[in-house]
């Protein structure tokens, strides 16, 4: 199973991964779009652990209300 954890705050968003055992983790400034910081960081996350975006089967999101949109 593969799931991506987000947690988009005011000043920095940080997200990780974990598919079958392995994980990594990436943290970013917010800047002024939430959308695109967890878009960047979804990015980040699947450059980092060599996955492709159909095997993410879960992204949770945390803190803001706009993130959850995303996905």
């Amino acid at each position: 199973m593969t799931v991506i954890g987000i947690d988009i705050g005011s000043v920095a968003a940080k997200a990780y991964i974990i598919s079958n055992g392995s994980h990594h983790r990436a943290m970013i400034p917010t800047g002024w779009s939430p959308r695109e910081a967890g878009q960047a960081l979804i990015d980040q996350l699947l450059d980092k652990s060599g996955l492709e975006r159909d095997r993410v089967e879960r992204i949770y999101c945390e803190k803001i209300t706009t993130a959850r949109k995303l996905f």
